[in-house]
């Protein structure tokens, strides 16, 4: 850098004739050497501010730090390789440039510029933060990359700590693969996954998310929707290791049955609540389903499937309780049961003259 200089010497602002009268030809010389253009960085104003400072006039003066129009600054700016610090163009002071944007790999960068430390495709850029950014790549399932669409990657490297995991990508504690940001919060639990499966649900009820697959999405075997109180049919969904895995229909769900399961239900409600019934009888009864809705909890106990307990009645549209040598008397009409203020009460058609249940 060069010498700091103070400002040129001012001429005599009188007439030429009383300026050559005082300066000889050596002094004249001498200043044309000092002011010869504005090329040189010379001040001709001469003026500083209060500070001391003429900023701009491309000469350093004693109370500045730089001038961003003095060579050594005049073409340098934060993102130059190797710059760590430029010209403040209003204070003529030094600036420190950001360590992310000065064209060099700094610890904890993963890119700078077009620097990176390794690029993941043609595509991928760097943000502001000097992370790589993968945005624009395209999705390739098995190339180790999260990209778009995809919520794992079916060769995603296994881990022990971040440390293990490349760009961005962070270690799952659970499953110890690389896995992004986005997902690590996400633990293990279906609930917390987006539904891939062809029934259309706002969310599992249950289960746990499995490997990742090879269409790069977590595995969903063992997600269910058993537990949300409706019975669902047959669907497909994402498996553990192939594309896709066949879900049975659902049996049950909380105190729905299945249309497929009406008839089995009836049968073992008309078993439960006293037997020797007609075989067409529509008796309903509490049964538990089963935690994976397959069937009906069978090991209750002999407590909890007695006919009190287990609040056994006549369906709607059934002949009243005694009203036939086939209805037994001690089963009441299911609405009694709802509302007990109508016990006793039965209704009539036109064309019968038999009491039936109310619907």
């Amino acid at each position: 850098m060069p010498p700091r200089t103070a400002p040129c010497a001012r001429p005599h602002r009188g007439r030429s004739s009383s300026l050559r009268a005082w300066l000889s030809p050596s002094a004249l010389v001498l200043g044309a050497s000092f002011c010869a253009g504005v090329g040189l960085g010379c001040n001709l104003s001469g003026r500083l501010d209060e500070g001391g400072k003429s900023c701009g006039d491309g000469v350093i003066q004693d109370a500045e730090e730089c001038d961003p129009k003095h060579p050594d600054f005049r073409y340098v700016a934060c993102g130059d390789k190797g710059i760590a610090e430029v010209c403040d163009p209003l204070a003529c002071e030094l600036t420190a440039c950001p360590e992310c944007g000065n064209g060099t790999l700094d610890p904890g960068e993963e890119c700078d510029g077009e620097l990176m430390s390794a690029r993941p495709c043609e595509q991928a850029g760097c943000t502001a933060e000097c992370l790589i950014n993968v945005d624009a790549c395209p999705s390739v399932c098995g190339d180790g990359i999260i990209g778009i669409g995809e919520e794992c990657d079916s060769h995603s490297s296994p881990c022990e700590s971040d440390d293990d995991c490349m760009f961005g990508h962070l270690c799952h504690p659970e499953q110890g693969v690389c896995v992004g940001a986005d997902d690590l919060s996400k633990g293990v639990e279906c609930a917390l996954f987006d539904v891939t499966a062809s029934l259309v649900k706002d969310g599992y009820a249950q289960g746990e998310i499995g490997p990742c697959n090879d269409s790069c999405y977590w595995g969903r075997s063992k997600c269910s929707f058993c537990g949300d109180g409706e019975v669902d049919d047959a669907y497909q969904d994402e498996g553990d290791f192939s594309n896709d895995v066949q879900k049975p229909a659902e049996f049950c769900d909380g105190d729905q049955v299945s249309e497929a399961a009406l008839d089995d239900y009836y049968d073992r409600c008309r078993e439960l609540c006293g037997g020797g019934l007609a075989a067409d009888l529509k008796v309903h009864c509490d049964l538990t389903c089963e935690d994976d809705c397959s069937s009906f909890d069978e090991a209750a106990g002999d407590d909890k499937l007695s006919p009190d307990a287990l609040e056994c009645c006549l369906e709607g549209g059934t002949l009243c309780p005694g009203s036939s040598p086939l209805i037994p008397d001690d089963i009441p009409c299911c609405a009694w049961l709802e509302a007990p203020e109508t016990e006793g009460n039965c209704e009539f058609l036109l064309s019968d003259s038999n009491p039936y249940c109310p619907s």
